[in-house]
């Protein structure tokens, strides 16, 4: 039987990026912006999530909290976003994408999930409190 998806992957580009907190919304939209800018084909796989995605996740071992920055609130006020290459997924092809969305959100002054030492989440990108 396929993987049948939580609601959120489909929803639209304009409603996943709609789902972030404006002051995040902003800068993420920079970042795909200069992703395009690089011939990569950014793609939005979660911005909010319920807290029921985020369970199944955590269950499927994709994520490893149910604290996540996906889910603050609700849908409009989430602080994490996963962006990935819509031709390159998470493919091993992908590592230029993920350089480049890494070296994007820390010029941004976000938190890159390419950057943790236990849990690495090269899609993911979230706000950072101090920003």
């Amino acid at each position: 039987m396929p993987r049948r998806y939580p609601p959120e992957v489909y929803w639209s580009q304009k409603r996943k990026l709609a789902s972030l907190a404006e002051k995040f919304r902003l800068r993420v939209a920079g970042i795909i912006i200069a992703l395009e800018g690089k011939d990569f084909d950014p793609h939005v796989v979660y911005g909010w999530r319920s807290p029921g995605t985020q369970r199944r996740l955590v269950v499927e071992g994709f994520s490893r909290t149910m604290n996540s920055k996906h889910c603050v609130g609700q849908e409009g006020e989430a602080l994490a976003v996963d962006l990935i290459d819509r031709n390159l997924g998470w493919s091993p092809k992908a590592d230029p994408f993920f350089k480049m969305l890494g070296k994007l959100a820390r010029s941004e002054g976000l938190t890159w999930g390419g950057d943790w030492d236990t849990f690495k989440d090269e899609s993911h990108i979230e706000w950072k409190e101090s920003t």
